[in-house]
């Protein structure tokens, strides 16, 4: 009796010693995971980078709005109506099915447009500047750029967790870890963040042009993805403790 209980307690401890890469997933597996996790870390720093270009080209937008905006003169009498842009006039003539522009002196190279949709939206615009100051129209523009700086600048937060993520899943040898599930949360937070700065965003939009704001359905179905990977990592980190790593190689 004594002699068997010994042989159990050795087999089990055996079993406890018994590497983890013994019960892996099989290599194939393993390493198509590792490349794509590679190619999601490439194109996430890709993102990053133009994500901070982006930045970049909007604080220098916010610094020319004021100067080009302080040069623009509108003119919309029944007479003629134009723009005049640093000295330069440019003419438009406006009906239900097109708008026509051309400079001023120079009709025969008028530029025309017929389209449906594109008419609407340039009435909109040309309405927009006919009715509010330019200094109103320069004020705007700044908040956008604010909120849109808002929006990039997060985004390049979320990046740079994105690409952790899946470098650290590239370079170990379990996606199943405390950093990955923190990673994980993270991005979940920054994609939060996004929505509720793009929602202030439409809003804005919907009071200046007098639209409705439609709920972007697409964001929060990222968002409530992200949230369910997260606690399928949670879950796979528990199972993979309470195996002892035996579900993955450790």
């Amino acid at each position: 009796m004594e002699k068997e209980k010994k042989v159990k307690e050795e087999k089990e401890e055996k079993e406890e010693k018994t590497n983890p890469n013994d019960f892996a997933i099989e290599e194939k597996s393993q390493k198509n995971l590792k490349t794509i996790s590679k190619i999601i870390s490439v194109f996430a720093k890709i993102g990053e980078v133009f994500s901070i270009i982006g930045i970049v080209g909007i604080v220098i937008a916010m610094i020319t709005v004021p100067i080009i905006t302080s040069n623009i003169k509108v003119s919309n009498s029944e007479e003629i109506k134009y723009v005049e842009v640093f000295g330069q006039q440019v003419v438009y003539e406006r009906t239900e099915d097109k708008i026509s522009f051309y400079l001023k002196d120079d009709e025969e190279h008028k530029t025309e447009v017929t389209d449906k949709s594109d008419v609407v939206a340039l009435g909109k615009a040309i309405d927009f500047i006919e009715d509010k100051n330019l200094s109103k129209i320069a004020i705007i523009a700044e908040v956008y750029f604010v909120l849109i700086i808002a929006v990039l600048v997060v985004t390049v937060l979320e990046l740079k967790k994105v690409y952790q993520l899946f470098k650290n899943i590239n370079e170990g040898n379990t996606p199943f870890t405390k950093e990955n599930n923190e990673l994980l949360r993270s991005i979940g937070k920054y994609l939060l963040i996004i929505f509720v700065i793009s929602f202030v965003m439409e809003m804005f939009t919907s009071m200046i042009f007098d639209t409705s704001s439609p709920l972007n359905i697409t964001t929060i179905s990222e968002i409530l993805f992200v949230y369910c990977i997260i606690y399928i990592f949670e879950y796979g980190f528990k199972l993979q403790k309470a195996t002892k790593g035996r579900i993955y190689s450790e």
